[in-house]
């Protein structure tokens, strides 16, 4: 075939398809595909996209475990949250994305907790400490005590339920 002949072929190609194209986005918009018992509104656009809401308001607010976060523990009354991860951990990424995202851990986190991330793999101390596996949970009073330790996956309704446990263990700090 002629190069310019199959040129003007496929330009011809292109603008029956494109309308079509158009008209079956102008039919998904208007809820009219078939199967649809009626017109549906369109949704109105997020202020943000979810993703990008999600990234500039973290659920929890994190801190690198230090000595010096306990001693602001003990200036606050409050008790640490220490999770510890490791790098190539699927359930900790799995709890990022819906343990710690939950409103009511936030709440309580918020409320009554300093709370403190630590990588397994650039902590031996802590591995050393608290055990290699991962992820670890583990709520400790302002002096170190360990109050409540979980090994593997939470969900928010468990972590939730161990944050609550071990914060009226200790009445008030």
């Amino acid at each position: 075939m002629d190069p310019q002949a199959h040129l003007q072929r496929t330009e011809e190609q292109v603008s029956t398809v494109v309308p079509a194209w158009r008209l079956l986005v102008a039919a998904l918009a208007a809820g009219a595909i078939v199967g649809c018992t009626k017109a549906v509104a369109p949704a109105a656009p997020l202020a943000q996209p979810v993703q990008l809401r999600e990234a500039a308001a973290p659920p929890v607010k994190w801190n690198a475990f230090a000595e010096t976060l306990l001693r602001r523990a003990d200036a606050e009354h409050r008790l640490v949250l220490l999770a510890l991860e490791a790098g190539d951990c699927v359930h900790c990424r799995r709890m990022d994305r819906l343990t710690y995202r939950s409103p009511r851990v936030e709440r309580l986190v918020a409320a009554r907790f300093l709370a403190a991330k630590a990588d397994l793999d650039a902590r031996p101390d802590l591995e050393a400490r608290y055990g290699g596996a991962s992820p670890i949970v583990i709520v400790l009073r302002p002096d170190g005590v360990e109050l409540a330790k979980h090994v593997g996956f939470m969900s928010a309704e468990e972590l939730e339920a161990l944050l609550l446990q071990a914060s009226s263990a200790t009445g008030s700090l």
